[in-house]
């Protein structure tokens, strides 16, 4: 199912470098700021696919950018993996999360068709 996009929230290039390389739109996104200047962000597109980036600073010596452009499917899949990961080993995401939310190691932002969590993660 295709989503619509109402703003414009960018592109994400898929194929890059290739014969079958396009640009799809950003429908709507999440995206982290953690206090090394490090970004997270997971946006869906309007084919219905999603991207998730890690993007660090230069002098962090990591790659500057790292993606995965993922089927609904596999973003599902992908998800669903990492949560029995956490239930497995005994993590608490939604502590984790409300834990560094409140303690302001990561900020987020998120496009205007999203609903923000309220500012203390009550919403956890």
């Amino acid at each position: 199912m295709e989503a619509t996009v109402k703003n414009d929230y960018g592109t994400v290039t898929v194929g890059a470098g290739k014969p079958d390389q396009r640009e799809i739109k950003i429908v709507n996104y999440v995206r982290s700021i953690f206090k090394d200047n490090r970004f997270v962000s997971c946006a869906k597109l309007e084919d219905g696919s999603y991207c998730l980036t890690v993007e660090n600073l230069a002098s962090s010596g990591r790659n500057t950018q790292n993606s995965i452009w993922l089927s609904e499917e596999s973003f599902v899949g992908f998800i669903t993996n990492f949560h029995l990961y956490l239930v497995i080993t005994g993590m608490d995401l939604t502590q984790l999360a409300k834990e560094a939310l409140d303690s302001g190691i990561i900020r987020y932002n998120c496009s205007d068709n999203l609903t923000p969590l309220a500012t203390d993660s009550t919403d956890l």
